[in-house]
């Protein structure tokens, strides 16, 4: 149903005219709403913003509200509120052809940023919140920790098997199913059962979990 999904022009017709609120809104339309059609989505979003004191109570739109309504600024300190820059910098992306627009569209609005320094997209970039899933975004002299996403321990790894790629082809059918069995993907996915196996205990692995339960979260 990737006809459904909503972009950010859509949200422009209902009048969305920030940019951080427009990527949220996306991202929880497509996580959440995903077999909700484009024209209820674009209802929803529209509700939401017009009567955003209604959802703020709300599991999945709150976020949104939260972010339309805005916070009262109770620190002391000063602080500098900078505009997008016009064009975005240059970023390299990797395995162009099999990352979604979005995530694309996602990262040019972060290399905005004038604090932008250097950014590239991964061959698994999708979108996220803050910053797309897979994506790199070094910065000047700042730090945001709102760019880190929500894919706690999200991560690629290659396996090199001693098979012929023809192997694929002829058992593709069982492969998927194999796959299917024991991963559950999805925002709030988690394996179905508790799984043991050497991969999953290479050192690598238990180093980024370390750094997980350490921070809270896990920096690419």
């Amino acid at each position: 149903m990737s006809n459904q999904k909503i972009d950010s022009k859509d949200l422009k017709k209902v009048n969305f005219t920030s940019d951080v609120a427009r990527s949220l809104g996306m991202n929880i339309m497509n996580q959440h709403f995903k077999h909700t059609p484009k024209s209820e989505k674009l209802d929803i979003l529209a509700n939401v913003l017009e009567q955003p004191e209604s959802y703020v109570d709300d599991p999945v739109l709150g976020i949104l509200a939260q972010k339309l309504i805005g916070k009262p600024d109770t620190m002391d300190a000063e602080w500098k509120a900078y505009e997008l820059e016009n064009v975005p910098k240059h970023f390299d992306v990797f395995g162009t052809k099999h990352i979604e627009e979005n995530a694309i569209r996602q990262m040019e609005l972060a290399m905005r940023l004038p604090i932008a320094f250097k950014g590239a997209l991964m061959p698994d970039a999708h979108q996220g919140y803050g910053l797309p899933i897979g994506g790199v975004l070094a910065t000047d002299n700042s730090v945001i920790p709102y760019g880190v996403g929500m894919d706690i321990g999200c991560r690629m790894a290659l396996s090199i098997l001693d098979l012929p790629g023809s192997y694929v082809e002829h058992n593709d059918f069982a492969l998927a199913k194999v796959l299917k069995q024991q991963t559950h993907f999805g925002n709030e996915g988690g394996l179905e059962f508790k799984q043991e196996h050497e991969i999953l205990d290479h050192p690598d692995f238990q180093q980024t979990e370390l750094l997980r339960r350490l921070h809270g979260r896990v920096v690419r």
